[in-house]
């Protein structure tokens, strides 16, 4: 069976002057990432590592990240999906839960790793990184490929009901599976959008289903992610002809591209994952094509296809339903569709039986593309991956999902939604037994709980805590500093709130239904702005949330706002005051009081510099700084 790096490299040979990626101003043609990642190969194989070895891969989406990816791939061992976004802590135990050899790091990364941490360009030694165009790929500098169909791929984590996050082994062989299926579905020999971060599945699916037709990478870059507008500017500027999305994030294109219909006018293919998919009259219009376009085929129906994939990190893609014909006939709300590469869907009952058509049962996924299963977790493993009895031979396994749904006469899966506590956000599968774990890790807590609420801006994630017996109340803003500090930004909740004890059921656990609503706004209206500072940064909400009615104690996102407005909010807030916040910024003071302390903050900052500098006299005469070195204002990176 052909691997995935061997299928690249077949296609580097083949067409070395093709580009393969492109991330802003920086293109790699084949034979130049080939050579590149061949290099990175060359130097974890010098560091000792080997076929089923595990290697952190820990960087910002600039075009390094596919040539450490692919590096990785070709000397054998697996990448574990790392994000620098979040929070160092959190992603020193994720390596070391996965049992890396090595990370791969930007230059002036965080310390505090387990493990060594080398950058790219220490990987690649001293040789020109950058070969001529047209050179073709540097066959001498690459490491035999030991890894086959039965080695590992990639690592990623899910979140984990018991507190620790679950790290899902996928092997070489279900994904070239999936990429074979995948060529057979779509054209993606253009240029494809790169959308999902490092942490998800997709990402991996991005790059290597692109490689493996042949096409190039557009990768969107972070700041581009979080910015509508920048990404339907992107995929106008390359001619993007494939976008695989969220749901979410391709609606908003869609209400760009009804004004500025250009914008996507190049997209053949709209594909979307990640969350269920509705579709909206502003996505009818963008798939819909005038008559005389050459989108629309023989027959006057659009040749534009919206596809609705449905898979989790444990199975790759599993159903697919494909939209086609005059979009004014699609379904507001469609199926899943019905399995694809391979993959069987059982709907059974609780005693594992198979339930008729129109009924609602759990769903289970057979057949070859399932992952080989949590790593260093035999017992989660078994209780997920469980014996096939509907399997053709002897030895298949089928998956646990979690979720529910259940036939319709036409063959399609119907999705009803989760059979527990587990959620999804913004595309992201969330426990809430991680959140609680992490809670219980403060030394002021005893008990915790948090609930998803469905809100006007989405599910609304509430923390509750409780001392242990006889101890003081910890502080709810200090409790959710914490968790800001340990989770990454969809696991943060909204609201914490702070009871005496958690009511409990008969048996002893939580009573989840007799948990209070966290406290709105008093009757008085909303809390006033203190000073000009938050006054400004309410005008500036107003503006972009469309409303008046904003307290200083309101949360941004409990008011309607989603992270495709962030972008709109820095970027005011930034030209405001005179600033240079991150995104992250938002994502971490959510309410006008915290984002107005960093402001401040950073203010304050930027005056002292101005002051030291003002005074080159002081700082030649002061001699060395032996103050220790501070972190960066936004957290480590």
């Amino acid at each position: 069976m052909t691997t995935v790096v061997a299928r690249f490299e077949d296609r580097a040979r083949l067409h070395p002057d093709a580009p393969a990626v492109i991330c802003g101003a920086e293109r790699l043609t084949y034979a130049e990432l080939d050579s590149r990642a061949g290099r990175v190969a060359a130097g974890l194989r010098a560091h000792s590592v080997r076929t089923e070895s595990r290697v952190g891969l820990c960087l910002e989406r600039t075009a390094d990240l596919p040539v450490a990816l692919l590096g990785i791939a070709k000397s054998g061992a697996a990448y574990v999906a790392l994000d620098p976004q979040q929070p160092h802590s959190r992603l020193a135990l994720l390596a070391e839960d996965a049992g890396a050899e090595c990370v791969v790091v930007e230059p002036g990364a965080p310390a505090g790793w387990a493990m060594p941490a080398l950058t790219v360009k220490e990987l690649s030694g001293a040789e020109d990184t950058n070969p001529p165009l047209g050179a073709g790929p540097d066959t001498g500098s690459h490491p035999p490929l030991a890894a086959g169909p039965a080695n590992a791929l990639y690592v990623v984590h899910t979140s984990g009901s018991t507190g620790r996050p679950k790290a899902v082994v996928m092997d070489h062989g279900p994904t070239a599976r999936l990429m074979r299926w995948t060529e057979r579905r779509y054209r993606l020999d253009g240029f494809v959008l790169q959308y999902f971060p490092i942490t998800s599945d997709v990402c991996g699916y991005e790059f290597l289903s692109t490689w493996w037709a042949g096409g190039c990478a557009v990768m969107a870059e972070e700041s581009d992610r979080f910015d509508v507008s920048a990404l339907a500017e992107l995929v106008r500027q390359h001619a993007v002809d494939t976008l695989l999305l969220p749901g979410a994030v391709l609606e908003e294109l869609a209400r760009i591209a009804r004004r500025r219909p250009e914008h996507l006018a190049s997209v053949r293919q709209f594909v979307t994952t990640g969350d269920r998919l509705t579709v909206s009259d502003h996505l009818r219009a963008v798939c819909a094509q005038p008559e005389d376009s050459p989108a629309t085929n023989a027959a006057g129906a659009s040749a534009v296809v919206l596809d609705n994939q449905w898979g989790s990190t444990e199975v790759n893609v599993v159903t697919a339903l494909r939209l086609s014909g005059p979009p004014g006939d699609w379904p507001g709300t469609p199926s899943i569709g019905s399995p694809v590469s391979g993959g069987k869907i059982h709907v059974l009952d609780e005693r594992l039986r198979r339930v008729p058509i129109n009924v609602p049962g759990d769903l289970y996924v057979g057949g070859g593309q399932l992952a080989r299963g949590y790593l260093g977790r035999p017992d989660l493993t078994a209780a997920s991956f469980l014996p096939d009895p509907f399997a053709d031979r002897p030895g298949g396994r089928m998956y646990r999902t979690g979720d529910r749904g259940r036939w319709r006469p036409d063959g399609t899966l119907e999705f009803l939604g989760r059979a527990d506590f587990q959620i999804k956000i913004h595309g992201y599968r969330v426990e809430p037994g991680e959140i609680e774990g992490a809670l219980r890790d403060h030394p002021a807590v005893g008990r915790a709980a948090v609930t998803a609420r469905a809100s006007d801006s989405g599910v609304r994630l509430t923390a509750y805590a409780a001392p242990p017996p006889g101890e003081d109340a910890p502080d709810s803003a200090d409790l959710l500093d914490f968790l800001r500090a340990r989770l990454p930004a969809h696991m943060v909740p909204r609201a914490c709130v702070v009871l005496d004890r958690l009511p409990s059921t008969s048996t002893g656990k939580v009573d989840r239904n007799a948990l209070p609503e966290p406290e709105a706004e008093t009757a008085d209206g909303p809390a006033p702005p203190r000073d000009e500072t938050d006054r400004r940064i309410v005008t500036v909400w107003q503006d972009v949330l469309g409303r008046a009615d904003i307290g200083t104690r309101d949360n941004f996102f409990d008011l309607g706002g989603h992270s495709l407005l962030v972008p709109q909010v820095v970027l005011r807030v930034n030209r405001e005051f005179g600033v240079s916040l991150s995104l992250r910024v938002l994502f971490r003071s959510q309410t006008v009081r915290a984002l107005a302390d960093e402001v401040k903050a950073a203010r304050a900052r930027a005056e002292a510099t101005e002051a030291l500098e003002a005074r080159p006299d002081t700082a030649a005469q002061a001699g060395p700084d032996t103050t220790p070195a501070q972190g960066a204002p936004d957290g480590p990176r």
